[in-house]
């Protein structure tokens, strides 16, 4: 398991640039935190935390792709053009006494 220090680290594993791993970060969690390494911070992230954070991102995604029962289904059948409870089925013609 590898350890990063540093943006310029943490950019270079993913391919990004600082700014991109940044903005990962507060949009969609990337997980780093300050870390104390002699006498100044650095953002810290490893080979774990990048694992479980785009796993999470996976399950996201797949969780927005089928989420409320969506599938793809056929077309639906054209309509008769006859809408059902309109007021042109209200009428003395629906109602024939004879």
């Amino acid at each position: 398991m590898a350890d990063y220090f540093g943006l310029p680290a943490i950019a270079a594993r993913l391919g990004v640039t600082k700014n991109t791993v940044m903005a990962w970060h507060e949009r969609q969690g990337l997980l780093m935190y300050p870390r104390r390494k002699g006498p100044r911070n650095y953002w810290y992230t490893n080979d774990s935390l990048i694992h479980v954070w785009e796993l999470a991102r996976c399950r996201a995604a797949h969780a927005d792709k089928f989420q409320h029962g969506r599938t793809l289904r056929a077309r639906p059948k054209a309509s008769s053009g006859r809408i059902v409870g309109s007021a042109a089925d209200v009428g003395p013609r629906w109602r024939r006494d004879g």
